[in-house]
């Protein structure tokens, strides 16, 4: 009849018990790393397509374009560049009321969300921005008073954006903010003149203002492929 060893009946359930232990572990690792896995996204899922309303209801069309700097989704940095224009009308009389505009706007923007930590009840569905823009503007206004002239821009950005339908393909979401900052420009001031018309006279040369002003109210229509709200509120691992 052979021995009972209980050192090998021990070492055996140590073994066991090592194995049970690294299987455990290994399966946890590897949840972890599935749960906190980095997404990349394709060129489509980082574009961003927009307008203003606010610009149509002042009849200038205008568009705008976004993408993400880098293809990893915890990215919350754009650039983003809009044009608007409004070529004016040809007429051989002179106008009593005219406008024409060509606005151009690069923009930087970090998108952020609220956390608990900031409100005690975030609105988690929005996302947040702040940023800097760039732009230069060629206008001519005429209703009672008129002036002519260009500028180039330089100020903050800020707002927030929800999302405001899912479509198949994409989402329509919202943009609500606004531009203010300084600029650096000249005009000329409408002047009437002996035979009835006006000449464009009173002339301000370059110049800058001495206080930021606001540029840019934003209404926005913004179409995405990705949906915002699977946006901007992951942070790197």
């Amino acid at each position: 009849m052979k021995r009972f060893d209980c050192g090998k009946l021990l070492t055996a359930i140590c073994m066991t018990g090592l194995i049970m232990w690294g299987n455990n572990t290994m399966a946890q690792e590897s949840s972890m790393i599935e749960k906190h896995k980095v997404e990349k996204w394709s060129v489509k899922d980082r574009l961003a397509f927009r307008t203003n309303m606010v610009d149509w209801i002042l009849t200038t069309p205008n568009i705008g374009i976004q993408y993400d700097i880098t293809p990893w989704d915890y990215n919350k940095w754009t650039l983003g560049a809009n044009v608007k224009w409004n070529p004016g009308t040809s007429q051989t009389f002179e106008p009593i009321v005219d406008y024409s505009i060509l606005d151009v706007k690069l923009e930087a923007k970090k998108y952020f969300r609220q956390t608990q930590a900031r409100k005690k009840m975030p609105k988690f569905w929005r996302a947040y921005y702040w940023g800097i823009y760039a732009g230069y503007t060629d206008y001519t206004v005429i209703l009672k008073n008129g002036y002519t002239g260009k500028h180039v821009g330089l100020g903050g950005t800020a707002g927030w954006e929800v999302q405001l339908h899912k479509f198949k393909n994409g989402t329509l979401d919202l943009d609500m903010g606004l531009n203010a900052g300084w600029i650096y420009g000249k005009y000329k001031k409408k002047a009437d003149n002996e035979n009835g018309g006006f000449v464009f006279t009173e002339e301000k040369d370059w110049h800058i203002t001495p206080f930021p002003i606001i540029s840019e109210i934003k209404v926005a229509l913004v179409y995405r492929f990705k949906p915002i709200n699977e946006k901007y509120s992951k942070s790197k691992r």
